[in-house]
């Protein structure tokens, strides 16, 4: 039967500690008066109902640990174990860091740290070198009988990171702001206009809004009006339709009330038209929010177009085999995971190496992608994607038939209970800087680049403006040389010679 205390630390958080002889081997460990224990600096204030009866130790629990020397092997790994220079005890810290000390007090023995990373650790452990090794560990089948494992003290997963997309300056920005369906849609609508503009002026509800300043003005208007009226119509009102969508006015004068009634259809249509456009291409230039390379991790292996980069240690590595035995991945993420430079990243340095080059996409853990990008100097900015990979419980692994296995499981279970374990992931536990997919629009200026396209569609409409002029000069040249030889052909009143 275990008592439920309360257990109050220095951040003013209460949590309920299941005892069973636990707060009482810390009160004896600091002071038994006062009921502290400082860990790394911190307080945690213990009280204890005596009317309980269960501060009686009991020593059958403790035996054969008390005042025991453990041999730990540890190397930097932030932000679960923090080693300071001198290795001593007091001078570990981190997440696992913090929940040994922990563990320590409570059990009343002696930690010796030798400074190994994870591959020298697991030699050390299989020669017998040392007991423990402070790492997030994932069980696997592997290693299972070639070690013993804790309870799980932490979760973790991967995620996928990319080199954060440039806001650069596109040319196609004026067509892309709609959709091609968009497009269509208010094409059909302004042919359909000018047809009906066509159709009225042909009828006569619209008349060319000139006024002749002269007889001779008043002439020509009276010999042209019928060609106006057979040949061109559809160009004067396409430029009417036209000048009224560029904000020009309607060029045509309505001469019955069908035909007012169109031209009314026409400016608030070309209104809205205008300014809807006007709006959503100044929002599209002045902000930007370029798309993601990739979705998920399915992408990456489907589009092809990036190389993914993974420790080669990792546990997502291992995911990616068909077998957990194989050397090499799966024939489905082959290609993309031995392509440079992420062939072979085996640490944080190699993984650093690759962050910040185009065509890389990083799988990696949060808390490792926060220290990398906190601590390397790096000259661009990571973003992440959304969505969670390989989640599993991490332990802590021991040496085979390590004796105390059992004991320290159980203080493991009685902190997770209590809440200490999720205090320390909260203090200890970095979040990875890298924004979210929707997190972060970045701002871009509005340059050149953006109109590059429509001021190219300018020169080329000038210089085909130009073309058919010189292709009207040389037709009207023909028309007229034909029309003058066809006078001299026939005159009808002939000189008759005396």
């Amino acid at each position: 039967m275990y008592g439920v205390q309360p257990l109050l630390v220095s951040t003013n958080t209460i949590f309920h500690l299941h005892e069973d002889g636990f707060a009482h081997a810390i009160s004896i460990e600091n002071d038994p008066k006062k009921n502290l224990v400082m860990i790394n600096k911190e307080v945690y204030h213990v009280t204890f109902d005596v009317h309980l009866g269960f501060l009686q130790r009991r020593e059958s629990f403790y035996k054969g640990i008390v005042n025991r020397t453990i041999i730990v092997a540890a190397e930097n790994y932030v932000p679960y174990v923090v080693i300071r220079p001198s290795c001593n005890e007091n001078e570990l810290s981190g997440y696992i860091g913090d929940l040994w000390l922990i563990i320590q007090r409570v059990l009343q023995f002696r930690t010796v740290i030798k400074r190994a990373g994870f591959l020298e650790g697991q030699a050390l452990l299989r020669s017998g070198e040392a007991d423990v090794l402070l790492q997030p560990t994932v069980i696997t089948g592997n290693n299972m009988g070639q070690y013993d494992f804790t309870r799980p003290v932490a979760s973790s997963w991967y995620e996928l990171y990319v080199r954060a997309p440039e806001s650069k300056a596109s040319p196609e920005s004026h067509f892309t702001v709609w959709t091609p369906k968009l497009w269509i849609a208010t094409l059909a609508t302004i042919m359909l206009l000018i047809v009906a503009t066509t159709i009225m002026y042909k009828f006569g509800a619209f008349e060319e809004n000139r006024s002749p300043h002269s007889d001779i003005d008043m002439l020509q208007l009276l010999l042209q009006e019928e060609d106006h009226v057979g040949n061109g119509a559809l160009g004067i009102c396409f430029l009417s339709v036209l000048g009224s969508i560029c904000s020009e006015g309607f060029q045509l004068k309505p001469s019955s009330a069908s035909g007012r009634l169109l031209m009314v259809t026409i400016l608030l249509f070309s209104l809205l038209l205008y300014n809807s456009y006007s709006a959503v291409l100044m929002a599209s230039l002045a902000v930007t929010n370029p798309a993601l390379p990739v979705s998920n991790l399915e992408d990456v292996a489907s589009k092809g177009t990036h190389a993914l980069c993974v420790r080669n240690l990792s546990y997502a590595y291992m995911r990616l085999k068909e077998k957990e035995s194989n050397e090499e991945v799966a024939p489905k993420w082959r290609n993309v995971v031995t392509r440079k430079p992420c062939g072979k990243v085996v640490d944080n340095r190699d993984l650093e190496a690759a962050l910040c080059k185009w065509g890389v996409v990083v799988l990696e853990t949060p808390s490792n992608m926060g220290v990398i990008t906190e601590n390397a100097s790096l000259p661009c900015q990571m973003k992440q994607i959304r969505g969670q990979y390989f989640a599993v419980p991490v332990s802590l692994k021991l040496r085979a038939r390590f004796p105390y296995t059992t004991l320290i499981n159980s203080y493991i279970h009685r902190l997770q209970a209590s809440g200490i374990l999720q205090y320390l992931r909260t203090k200890w536990t970095t979040h990875s800087p890298a924004a979210a997919e929707d997190d972060s629009v970045p701002n871009t200026t509005v340059t050149l680049r953006h109109v590059q396209l429509i001021l190219s569609l300018y020169a080329g409409s000038i210089v085909w403006s130009f073309l058919i002029l010189a292709i009207e000069i040389a037709w009207f040249r023909k028309q007229h040389n034909h029309r003058v030889t066809a006078r001299r052909s026939y005159d009808p009143f002939p000189v008759i010679k005396m």
